[in-house]
């Protein structure tokens, strides 16, 4: 499946590099985007081929990928479109995902099998429905009007069909969510947090650089190029990288909560900053900076909040984190954008007002992100979980296993397996 997505990612951006219409730009960005399951399926593999007390790091330095890979598109794309041409920004990718690709045919191995499961179409078709009608509401109801027709007309549209998505998912033998699994409270507090962190950071994607861009004129911005200005979110991009293998360390002795409030908590006070003053350029790096440093810390740790899931959930449970993740995103950009065109001047650029209540929703946003995390069960990494065997469950037997290995016990692996009553 993974050499499938990457597949697809390629294909996508193989389209859109020789693309010359928009029509035809458009079609293949939406091929890449089939290709959004390739982290859900990574975290599986590395739960599958991992040892427990090496999952946690390597989901935090995998979790911080996804911050820096949107954060250097942004850098990159003023010298790639200044000094080739667009159509790069396709070609790189291309050639990074094709990288990706030989090396998951080479160094990836195989996960253990499992027992066959269904995929259920309906389900899939009435996701994608309810989700297509509310963000397209969210992105162009500033332009339509909020209370238009037609954005009143697609928020209904997002309502009825998810109810009716909801009642299939219900009666369904395999469905394509499992429900039950998302009214566990960790799992939708990890949830509700990655739309939080979803938001501020796509927000932040938008702010920062419209800030520095806009002319000195406005008496508020800073003249600065698109190349220029993407490289103010540079320093947020390597702190991702750094502070994310930290937080998978960090569950280990604080829980797996830590990690997510302090890293909203570095992305409030960030954002808080600028929404004070941001007449000096050393408060918009800081802002960025903060910002990286408490999206690496929270970033990684959303997957191993919900790592008490069984194997056989995980990929359900890290998708439905991710898409609540591209959710919040879709409504940050959507949502700030609004903010800003709500506040211009005569002349095209924002009222100073417009950045500082986007930086505020931000920050309010982050909080709620920290917040949420309160929610989930504290305590340190290493309690038993249930193993991965649904065979050995429908045999009445529940297998437990540490999710890190004691220091008496670093050579070797400790499995206890209840079995009426019985001990092994």
């Amino acid at each position: 499946m993974l050499i499938g997505v990457l597949a697809i990612l390629a294909a996508g951006c193989a389209i859109d590099a020789l693309s010359n219409s928009l029509l035809l730009l458009v079609a293949g960005r939406a091929v890449q985007g089939a290709a959004g399951a390739v982290f859900p399926l990574a975290f599986g593999i590395l739960r599958d081929t991992l040892g427990p007390h090496r999952v946690s790091t390597a989901v935090g330095l995998l979790s911080a990928m996804l911050g820096i890979g949107g954060g250097a598109g942004i850098v990159l794309a003023g010298p790639i479109v200044a000094h080739l041409s667009w159509h790069w920004i396709f070609w790189l990718p291309l050639i990074v995902t094709g990288v990706a690709l030989a090396g998951t045919v080479a160094l990836v191995p195989e996960p253990p099998r499992r027992d066959a499961g269904g995929l259920s179409l309906p389900a899939a078709l009435l996701l994608a429905g309810w989700l297509v009608c509310l963000l397209l509401a969210v992105s162009d109801g500033a332009g339509w009007g909020w209370t238009s027709a037609l954005t009143l007309a697609l928020i209904a549209a997002a309502a009825v069909i998810a109810v009716a998505w909801i009642a299939v998912e219900v009666r369904s033998r395999q469905p394509l969510v499992d429900l039950r699994l998302l009214l566990q409270r960790p799992v939708w507090a990890a949830d509700l947090s990655a739309l939080a962190f979803g938001f501020g950071m796509f927000g932040s994607f938008l702010l920062v650089p419209q800030l520095l861009e806009a002319p000195t004129g406005t008496g508020y911005g800073f003249s600065q190029s698109v190349s220029a200005a993407g490289l103010f979110l540079l320093p947020g991009s390597v702190m991702m990288l750094l502070f994310g293998p930290v937080s998978g360390v960090m569950p280990r002795r604080l829980g797996a909560r830590a990690p997510i409030i302090a890293g909203g908590l570095v992305c409030c006070v960030s954002f808080a900053l600028p929404t004070v003053d941001y007449s000096q350029m050393w408060q918009v790096l800081a802002c960025s900076t903060g910002c990286g440093i408490g999206l690496g810390l929270a970033y990684a740790a959303l997957p191993n909040a919900i790592a008490h899931v069984t194997p056989e959930q995980t990929g359900i449970a890290t998708g439905v984190n991710t898409l609540a993740r591209s959710i919040g995103a879709s409504i940050g950009a959507a949502m700030v954008t609004a903010i800003l065109a709500a506040h211009l001047v005569p002349g095209g650029s924002p009222w100073n007002d417009g950045f500082t209540i986007g930086f505020g929703a931000c920050a309010a946003m982050f909080g709620i992100g920290g917040a949420a995390a309160l929610l989930i069960p504290g305590g340190r990494a290493g309690r038993l979980v249930p193993a991965v065997s649904t065979r050995l469950q429908k045999r009445g037997v529940l297998c437990l296993r540490p999710t890190t290995r004691p220091r008496r016990l670093r050579r070797r692996r400790v499995t206890t397996c209840h079995q009426r009553g019985s001990t092994s």
